[in-house]
């Protein structure tokens, strides 16, 4: 959900420079960086500015578009119901981000 924030957890603890410009072009690659975000030496050309569907993940390399469920959908009322361990540890994990 927090896929940005995740990720620069992620650099912080293994001592990545996010200001390199290797590091810039890879989040612009992988979809990371907002378009006010991009410097003007590695910008995308030709990228579309609309707002993605909120019923699918967002397209990024390395990533198919999967239907998102919410709580309560059958789908996910499913997935849940069989692995109720998963549930537990998700929701402790969600738990954690939000206090760190």
């Amino acid at each position: 959900d927090e896929m940005v924030e995740s990720i620069r957890r992620f650099n912080i603890v293994l001592g990545v420079d996010e200001s390199s410009d290797r590091s810039q072009q890879c989040m612009e690659d992988f979809g990371l960086l907002a378009p006010e975000d991009v410097t003007p030496a590695i910008s995308a050309v030709g990228e579309g500015s609309g707002e993605e569907s909120k019923t699918h993940a967002t397209d990024k390399k390395n990533s198919n578009k999967h239907p998102k469920f919410v709580q309560g959908d059958p789908e996910f009322d499913a997935i849940a119901a069989r692995n109720p361990l998963d549930m537990v540890l998700y929701s402790y994990i969600l738990q954690l981000f939000e206090d760190q």
